[in-house]
């Protein structure tokens, strides 16, 4: 939290976009009920951080159902929507999962490719960025070993995998998902106040 000289402005400064949308709602409702002293600092940020759970996954659900992909255990859904607090090239990533899978889903629909495998990898390609500060390794290897894990199909996590590797061989369905990613990252205004460029 900055406190300077500008009056009537407090920043809050984190690269964490989860934790600063925590701090953000929490100062505003200590602001707006006056009590602020420690017990009372901690006990916002408790009950914040659990709408903010509890927003999180009513967002992967949110996602899953805009992408039409029905049936995900609700970890899966969970680690979805901590995507809406991550970005990659200043885009956020849920919006980026949501958009990826359509329009691979689109791609694959006319080129014979399987439609719903690639909504479903292009929902779930990102979810490692979700995890990176726990996980090590290349985030789409990380996601598609979280999809092995709650069992989903290995044609989905082959997709996925091959995402890194960018050798799709005959995977139609590989080759949808990584040129639906790459369109949608080349749009006019994606890359500008890149935040991962400013860290760097």
């Amino acid at each position: 939290v900055v406190v300077d000289d500008t009056p009537g402005v407090v920043l809050i400064s984190a690269f964490d976009l989860y934790r600063r949308y925590v701090a953000k709602v929490s100062l505003e409702r200590l602001m707006t009920d006056g009590r602020i002293h420690p017990a009372r600092i901690e006990e916002v940020v408790d009950k914040v951080k659990r709408e903010v759970d509890d927003l999180i996954v009513e967002l992967g659900e949110k996602a899953a159902f805009e992408a039409s992909v029905a049936g995900l255990p609700s970890e899966l859904t969970q680690l979805l929507g901590r995507l809406k607090f991550r970005t990659l090239e200043s885009q956020n990533l849920l919006k980026h999962s949501i958009d990826v899978s359509k329009l691979s889903a689109s791609l694959a629909s006319e080129i014979g490719a399987d439609v719903s495998v690639c909504k479903r990898a292009g929902l779930l390609a990102f979810l490692g960025v979700a995890v990176d500060h726990e996980v090590e390794g290349q985030h789409f290897q990380v996601s598609a070993d979280i999809c092995k894990k709650f069992g989903l199909s290995k044609r989905l996590t082959e997709v996925i995998e091959m995402q890194s590797t960018e050798e799709f061989g005959e995977n139609l369905e590989a080759l949808c998902v990584f040129i639906a990613s790459k369109i949608l990252m080349s749009r006019p205004g994606i890359g500008k106040n890149n935040m991962e460029t400013f860290i760097k």
